[in-house]
């Protein structure tokens, strides 16, 4: 899968001081987003978001749901 990539650090006191930034910069990006530092993929924008909700035989979480 091609998906922008985001090489912040999720876990930054910078961006839990401002997540809204961080979140609205992880949108910008695309629907789908490679985050390197925490290899895992992330989608930020409500349509993805509900998608993958709504589809749990496809997007597994038996492994656990964090990263």
């Amino acid at each position: 899968m091609d998906a922008a990539r985001y090489d912040g650090d999720f876990y930054s006191d910078a961006f839990i001081r401002d997540p809204f930034a961080g979140f609205a910069d992880l949108r910008r990006r695309g629907p789908v987003v490679w985050m390197a530092q925490q290899n895992a993929y992330a989608v930020a924008r409500y349509n993805e978001v509900v998608h993958v909700l709504r589809k749990p035989d496809i997007f597994i979480s038996g492994r656990g749901i964090s990263i």
